[in-house]
C-alpha cells in the first residue's frame, strides 16, 4: 500500500510498526472525540423538562419569599418608662431592651445583696453595653437614696463552701469585705460564696503562673469557673494595684521561663526564640506583631506581661 511505504520512508519504520501506527492512530481519534459524541449522543439533560423547569422555579420563588419575609420582620418598639434597678423584674427589664441574660445577670447581683446606688451602678454589670445605658438613664429612678454597705454573713455551724445568707437570717457571724485578687490568701477567698477551698487553691496558683492579674475579668480563666459564680463574686473583688504584676523579659527569657507562662504555648515558645534569633530582639510591643502563631487578641493579653528591656 502506498501508505504503508510512505510511512515507513518517512519515518523508517519496519514493516510491524507501521502496521502498529495505522491501527494506533485511529483508536486516538476515536478517544479525543468520545467525550463530544457521549454529550451529543448518549447523555440526557435531567432539567429540560417543562415540569421540572416549573419546579424549579417555585423553589427559586419561595426561597426569594423566604429571605423577603425575614428582613421585612418588624421590630418590636420599645416603650421606655420609669424603673428602679433595685427592684425591676427580669420581664420589666427585658421590655426595656435590656438582654434577657443581662436581665438575669442583674438579678443575680441583687440576690447577693447587691445595690445600685447611682445611674452609673448599672454599668457595673459585667458586659452591658453603653449604648442601652444611655438610652435607660433618663428613665432610671433610684427610691434608696442613702448608700448602704454590702452584707452577708455565714451561719455559725455552716462548713467552709457552704452558702452565704443573707442579713435578714439574723445570724450576723462574718461580715464579707471587698478582697484585693492580687494579695488576698485562700482564707479570703473562701469567705466568698461559691468559693470552697478547691476553688481558692485554683486562683492563687493561677495568679502565680500569671505572676499577678492585671484585670479582675482574668479569674473567668481560673479552671472551672464559671460565668454565673463570676457574676456572683465580682461584686466583692477590688484590684487595688495592677502595675505590681511580674514581667517576663522577653529577651532573656530562656525556653522553660517562656512556656511556664499560662498564655504562651510550646509552639509560640520555638517562634519567639526562632524570631528572636533571625531578626534580633524584641525592642517595643508593636515587635510582638512578627508573631504569625499569636493573633491580635492573644498577644494583647500577653503584653501587660512582658519587659522589652
Amino acid at each position: 500500500m502506498r501508505l504503508n511505504k510512505l510511512i515507513r520512508d518517512f519515518f523508517g519504520f519496519s514493516r510491524t510498526e507501521v502496521n502498529g501506527t495505522l491501527v494506533l492512530i485511529p483508536l486516538i481519534i476515536l478517544l479525543l472525540f468520545t467525550p463530544y459524541l457521549y454529550r451529543q449522543v448518549l447523555s440526557s439533560d435531567p432539567y429540560t423538562s417543562a415540569e421540572d423547569e416549573r419546579l424549579l422555579d417555585s423553589l427559586v420563588l419561595l426561597i426569594n419569599a423566604s429571605f423577603v419575609e425575614s428582613k421585612e420582620v418588624e421590630v418590636k418598639k420599645v416603650e421606655y418608662f420609669k424603673f428602679d434597678p433595685n427592684t425591676a423584674s427580669v420581664e420589666e427589664l427585658t421590655s426595656l431592651g435590656v438582654p434577657k441574660f443581662l436581665a438575669k445577670r442583674i438579678d443575680n447581683y441583687r440576690s447577693i445583696g447587691g445595690k445600685f446606688l447611682n445611674n452609673a451602678d448599672l454599668l457595673k454589670i459585667y458586659d452591658f453595653p453603653d449604648s442601652i445605658y444611655d438610652l435607660l438613664s433618663p428613665f432610671i429612678f433610684l427610691s434608696e437614696s442613702k448608700k448602704s454597705p454590702i452584707k452577708a454573713f455565714v451561719k455559725p455551724e455552716a462548713r467552709e463552701d457552704s452558702s452565704l445568707v443573707l442579713e435578714d437570717e439574723r445570724v450576723p457571724l462574718k461580715e464579707v469585705l471587698a478582697i484585693d485578687i492580687n494579695t488576698a490568701d485562700t482564707t479570703s477567698f473562701k469567705e466568698l460564696k461559691g468559693i470552697g477551698p478547691s476553688y481558692a487553691r485554683r486562683i492563687t496558683s493561677y495568679r502565680k503562673l500569671l505572676g499577678g492579674y492585671h484585670s479582675i475579668n482574668q479569674l473567668k480563666e481560673v479552671y472551672g469557673m464559671t460565668d454565673t459564680l463570676f457574676q456572683s463574686i465580682s461584686p466583692f473583688l477590688l484590684l487595688s494595684d495592677s502595675s505590681s504584676v511580674k514581667r517576663l523579659a522577653i529577651n532573656l527569657a530562656t525556653f522553660k521561663e517562656l512556656l511556664a507562662h499560662p498564655y504562651i504555648n510550646y509552639e509560640q515558645t520555638k517562634e519567639i526564640l526562632n524570631i528572636k534569633s533571625k531578626n534580633g530582639k524584641f525592642r517595643k510591643a508593636e515587635d510582638m506583631y512578627r508573631l504569625s502563631l499569636m493573633d491580635s487578641v492573644m498577644i494583647k493579653r500577653l503584653l501587660p506581661y512582658l519587659d522589652f528591656k
